[in-house]
């Protein structure tokens, strides 16, 4: 019987701290962002993004050698958010990021290929 009841109580308790457990929200990106990835092209593979909420909605600007992209599209669904980019002259390129351990995990979709990407919030 005493099992019964400290049984009961643990999954009472994990089921309340699994309630209060905060959904991820668009402020939850806003802030600079570090990534080195070698898979990409030469001249790509440093950058920073720049999540900011400009008239309620979240926005994004990629910085890559000197230059700055403005993010298009930028949607954000539970952990992950997801935006275009047009790069250069390529065509939009896609990145959907997921936040996980207070870093953001995902790839960039350029001409069909997918190239995971790794960032670290700089602080």
């Amino acid at each position: 019987m005493k099992k019964i009841i400290l049984l009961t109580l643990v999954m009472g308790t994990i089921g309340l701290n699994l309630a209060f457990v905060a959904p991820t929200k668009a402020n939850d990106f806003v802030g600079d962002w570090a990534y080195n990835s070698y898979d990409l092209p030469y001249e790509y593979q440093k950058g920073n993004l720049r999540f900011y909420m400009e008239d309620e909605a979240l926005d994004v600007e990629v910085t890559v050698n000197n230059s700055s992209f403005k993010g298009t599209n930028v949607s954000v669904s539970k952990d992950t958010v997801s935006f275009y980019v047009q790069v250069d002259y390529q065509s939009e390129v896609k990145v959907v990021l997921t936040l996980e351990n207070n870093q953001l995990k995902g790839y960039v979709l350029v001409d069909g290929q997918k190239i995971s990407l790794d960032l670290k919030k700089v602080v």
